[in-house]
């Protein structure tokens, strides 16, 4: 910044430089008025834009909430626009690598952190669409506790434009791992934008990787358009298996299949957090080997296993007794096959096949495609089966009310497209497990 920046901003004395994105420079300043050190974002000019800058700064401005950087000022002169933010001291989440992740505790305080201000933020009408690692920000306290600030609400969106505009860049910026598959494809966006974006954040967080990555942006376009992301607790062994469904339903293509609110993403989080922990083995270093400490019992066992051996070797060596007489192959009981939904490969061989498939019922959407109601199954993974029902035989009060349980139903498969579409056409009852 030179003389000329210091002057035309008048109360602010520009200091050093302290961060850059697609949209501006960052720099430190201090605020002669109020005696205090601020934050200053340079929004590179774009007269499109700048009326909903304005609009979107003057709404967070007024928001004033402890996890969103607040705005103090929004002004231009001689070089351009320029935002007063609140100045945090700490460090983004680009720190996360795949040997230190998050630990689970942190985890949760994180996501809750974050997603009650991106509530607030969303029932002010206002969506980031640029959530990324960069633009959140972690200030410690001396007791090692933490606040996480969100970074940027409104301002960062040439990332995302650049992105959209040369997906066959070979330079990657950060918004191509988090872009959402709607702003791909140039569709309206909303909170669940956001929620997207955020599952990728806490895929990031909890691996120190992105769940799609490439050397190139049209590679991870392409992965985001395409491509399904590993599951969580296949990544990472002490994430619980609910946990890792509420992020790949963050990560649906779909926006209907999405969260459909910030606060649902953490009331279920919430309810994770409290659920208590699976116990798991511990593995042990390789080379090491269990010693047993011997007790008074092992000395009963002992006689106890000769014993079992010997009347073994008497079963063995006695006079065999004929054989049952072998079942008619009309008697043995035959039926339709029992498919995975999360085995792709048996799917696609037994497409148009009459099949039988458990799970648990998640919900209920229309689909047009089939003019039927779909009721959607995800053990391991969101929206891994749709049982399509005709409407005459089974209304949606009907459908709905195997939310939950656990059943079973037979029907032939209609469509297999990966793990996100497998249609099963069914007119069959539905027969109800045990839990």
């Amino acid at each position: 910044m030179g003389e000329d920046d210091t002057s035309a901003a008048g109360r602010y004395e520009i200091q050093d430089a302290i961060g850059k994105g697609g949209s501006g420079s960052v720099f430190r300043a201090w605020d002669r008025q109020l005696g205090r050190f601020v934050a200053i974002k340079r929004i590179d000019e774009d007269a499109e834009i700048e009326a909903s800058i304005r609009q979107e700064a003057a709404i967070l401005a007024a928001l004033h909430h402890p996890n969103i950087v607040t705005i103090f000022d929004f002004d231009s002169d001689e070089n351009g626009l320029f935002v007063v933010m609140e100045l945090v001291n700490g460090r983004t989440l680009e720190v996360i690598a795949p040997e230190h992740p998050l630990s689970l505790t942190g985890f949760f305080e994180l996501a809750n952190q974050v997603c009650h201000g991106l509530s607030a933020a969303h029932s002010k009408g206002l969506v980031h669409r640029d959530l990324k690692p960069g633009n959140l920000m972690l200030h410690f306290h001396e007791d090692r506790s933490f606040t996480l600030k969100v970074l940027d609400f409104g301002l960062a969106q040439a990332d995302v434009d650049a992105v959209e505009a040369d997906p066959e860049s070979t330079t990657v910026v950060g918004s191509a791992y988090t872009i959402a598959p709607e702003q791909l494809l140039r569709q309206p966006v909303d909170q669940r934008t956001d929620i997207y974006s955020l599952g990728i954040v806490f895929f990031f967080s909890l691996t120190g990787r992105y769940p799609y990555e490439g050397e190139t942006i049209e590679e991870i376009v392409n992965a985001h358009l395409y491509n399904q992301p590993a599951s969580l607790h296949l990544v990472r062994e002490d994430v619980p298996e609910s946990l890792s469904l509420i992020v790949s339903r963050m990560l649906s293509r779909d926006p209907d299949l999405r969260p459909q609110t910030v606060e649902e993403v953490r009331t279920s989080i919430a309810a994770v957090a409290r659920a208590p922990a699976s116990r798991k083995p511990v593995p042990l270093p390789a080379g090491t080997v269990r010693h047993a400490r011997k007790s008074p019992a092992m000395y009963v066992a002992v006689p106890v296993v000769i014993l079992l051996v010997v009347g073994c070797a008497w079963l063995l060596l006695r006079p065999a007794t004929p054989p049952p007489a072998p079942v008619a192959s009309a008697e043995i009981p035959s039926g339709p096959p029992k498919v995975d939904p999360l085995d792709y490969v048996s799917l696609s061989k037994h497409k148009g096949d009459t099949v039988i498939a458990e799970g648990v019922p998640t919900s209920v959407a229309n689909n047009s495609l089939y003019a039927t109601r779909d009721l959607k199954f995800s053990e391991t993974d969101f929206n891994a089966l749709i049982i399509a029902f005709p409407q005459y035989k089974f209304p949606l009060k009907t459908v709905q009310t195997y939310i939950g349980k656990h059943v079973r139903v037979t029907g032939s498969i209609s469509e297999v497209e990966g793990l996100y579409r497998i249609v099963i056409q069914t007119g069959k009852e539905i027969q109800v497990l045990p839990n």
